[in-house]
């Protein structure tokens, strides 16, 4: 009987790390996902507030030409004192537009901190998620408005 009982326990715990095995795979990518996608709201998050402030700080530049350069090292400077500059490079990637007395600045990065995001969507792809273009994804827009001479 206690030997009957040393198998069946045995058994189980074969099965048990069976389905360790095959768990295990998915909880890592859903923890990978997670810190992915909360890494890429803190960048969004301090490129929308360094684009707002940068805006802002250069609402009284004379043309599109010198606000755009001035839009780009501001939130160069502040991006780089949040420490996420990195992963988020606004270089050549600034346009200002001028309509009606208001500045109109839209920065756009790509983003590039969470490095194993191309196997992590990969693998998505694999399990069916269907990821047809992962750029839409990493590639960050924001615009602020702002009047000329503030």
């Amino acid at each position: 009987m206690t030997h009957q009982l040393k198998k069946n326990q045995r058994q189980q715990k074969g099965v048990m790390s069976v389905e360790i095995a095959y768990a295990m795979p998915i909880l890592i990518l859903v923890f990978m996902s997670m810190f992915f996608l909360s890494d890429l709201m803190l960048v969004k998050n301090q490129m929308s507030v360094a684009v707002n402030q940068s805006a802002r700080a250069c609402a009284n530049k004379v043309n599109n030409i010198e606000a755009a350069q001035c839009v780009t090292a501001s939130v160069d400077r502040q991006l780089r004192e949040a420490r996420v500059q990195n992963r988020c490079n606004v270089q050549n990637r600034v346009n200002v537009q001028e309509i009606d007395g208001v500045y109109y600045c839209t920065v756009s990065c790509l983003y590039s901190g969470f490095r194993p995001i191309q196997s992590m969507l990969a693998l998505s792809n694999m399990f069916g998620a269907n990821i047809q273009d992962p750029t839409n994804l990493l590639n960050l827009r924001m615009t602020s408005a702002f009047p000329k001479g503030l």
